[in-house]
């Protein structure tokens, strides 16, 4: 086995005066200063940090940050040479269960990481421009010096997409340089960029999966690892999806049960500059769930309101319903009682556009008879399982769909879409609204009103009262 402490040609052997580790430098590159050694003393270090160092170089912050107490380093490098050094520093100092050193431009650190995978950020880049002052004839010592590999602004973007949400970025550098730095202002100066960022006091409605856990969006991932809280309806639920993307930021509990104590809590704590993501259990925020109580809350105490666009059960089943998809209603659960269930249909009935509906499987069977008496045979379409495994479309009318039933009996979770009432349906009503009014009328020439109103509702099947209401019009 190779003493990894043996020099080659143009290396020398330094003690770091830490640890007992030492560090092997070469006179054709560029040799760690003083400012090194301030840098890493520098970062405020926790232990579960993960942190990433561009341009290591020799690999000697990561060495002393790995002294210091962190324990979850990754060392970037452009150079070959010094990549190579640095990995044998790390080796010889027995640094490998801290620090991976990797051979890559940090400007293109996209391509390793996902965004905001760092919570800090440790960086001593080169100090001047390209252009300015004497170049070094080395090439390894003039890539340290000058932007010759990435500028200034290339660091600053580098970590705005590394760092997490309330991450840390640590750098030195020479105070003229920082003055253009907040002139530039850099790490937010597009519009594209700023959007993407988690902002302090605010509330972000995050949509999830309703089944395939693969359609998160990026966006919704970073916002979930960068705010500071997470809402949940049902956090064991929630928990099995942040697990499945590596996410890490603390939850709490609000649901229906508990948002009248929890939901001005959680708006006193965005008041004071928490940022907090809201999840349904699946689909968009606030539909079908106690989000909208939380919304309402917050826009009275002026904290923005975020939304993120996302899955959505109701919408995915309407597009391939083959229903008309111009005009809709959506409705979600019909009410429990009877009463609050007849007011709503019967708001809803006259509607040309498309009615959807979610139901449960063991209430689906009574849900579909409710909607074939006060509806009529329209057509329909049962959506089962959207973007599961077993996701099935069964299309026909309220009849069918109940016969169906029948034989198939309901499993998994349902929208239901209903047509909206047709034009001929619409004539047919107003054609039998004429017929039972004439008929009203003509009784009420021989006999007492109530009377009328009582034999015409018999022979037409309407409400009583509201045929005598209509012949006191007549008499006024």
């Amino acid at each position: 086995m190779t003493d990894i402490w043996q020099l080659r040609e143009g290396e020398r052997l330094d003690d770091l005066v830490r640890d007992g580790m030492k560090i092997i430098q070469r006179t054709d590159q560029f040799c760690f200063s003083m400012d090194s050694v301030l840098l890493a003393h520098y970062v405020n270090i926790r232990a579960k940090d993960r942190i990433v160092d561009l341009g290591t170089g020799t690999g000697v912050i990561a060495l002393l940050l790995s002294a210091l107490g962190a324990r979850h380093i990754t060392a970037l490098e452009i150079n070959p040479v010094m990549a190579e050094l640095a990995k044998r520093n790390v080796e010889g100092n027995h640094r490998e269960d801290y620090i991976q050193v990797i051979h890559c431009d940090y400007t293109k650190a996209n391509a390793l990481f996902p965004s905001g995978y760092f919570q800090s950020v440790v960086v001593n880049p080169p100090y001047r421009e390209v252009g300015t002052g004497n170049t070094n004839s080395e090439p390894g010592k003039a890539l340290a010096c000058h932007e010759l590999g990435a500028s200034l602004r290339d660091v600053f973007q580098a970590a705005q997409y590394l760092l997490a949400y309330g991450g840390r970025l640590t750098m030195v550098h020479r105070i003229i340089r920082m003055a253009l730095i907040q002139r530039k202002s850099w790490l937010s100066t597009e519009r594209g960029n700023k959007m993407n960022e988690v902002e302090k006091g605010t509330l972000y409605l995050v949509p999830t999966p309703i089944g395939n856990l693969s359609d998160m969006t990026e966006r919704a991932i970073s916002v979930l690892k960068e705010v500071d809280c997470i809402a949940a309806e049902d956090t064991r639920h929630t928990r099995i999806l942040l697990n499945h993307l590596d996410i890490h930021t603390p939850m709490v509990a609000y649901h229906e049960h508990n948002k009248h104590e929890a939901g001005p809590k959680l708006v006193e704590k965005m008041k004071e500059g928490m940022s907090l993501a809201q999840l349904s259990d699946a689909g968009m925020p606030v539909i079908s769930d106690p989000g909208a109580d939380l919304v309402k809350l917050a826009l009275e105490e002026d904290i923005p309101v975020v939304p993120l666009p996302g899955p959505n059960a109701a919408l995915t089943a309407l597009v391939a319903s083959g229903l008309d998809a111009r005009q809709f209603t959506f409705i979600g659960f019909l009410p429990k009682t009877t009463a609050k269930a007849d007011k709503l249909i019967d708001q809803v009935e006259p509607l040309f556009m498309t009615l959807i509906f979610y139901e449960a499987p063991h209430r689906l069977k009574a849900t579909l008879k409710y909607l074939r008496k006060h509806l009529g045979n329209r057509k329909a379409v049962l959506a089962r399982e959207l973007t599961k495994k077993f996701e099935t479309f069964t299309r026909g009318t309220l009849d069918e769909l109940l016969q169906e039933l029948e034989t198939e009996p309901a499993r998994g979770e349902y929208v239901v879409l209903v047509a909206g009432k047709s034009e001929e349906e619409a004539q047919q009503e107003r054609s039998e609204e004429s017929d039972w009014r004439k008929r009203a009328q003509e009784l009420a020439e021989d006999m007492p009103l109530k009377e009328a109103a009582r034999q015409t509702s018999r022979e037409y099947n309407l409400s009583r009262r509201e045929i005598y209401q209509y012949l006191l019009t007549l008499k006024d």
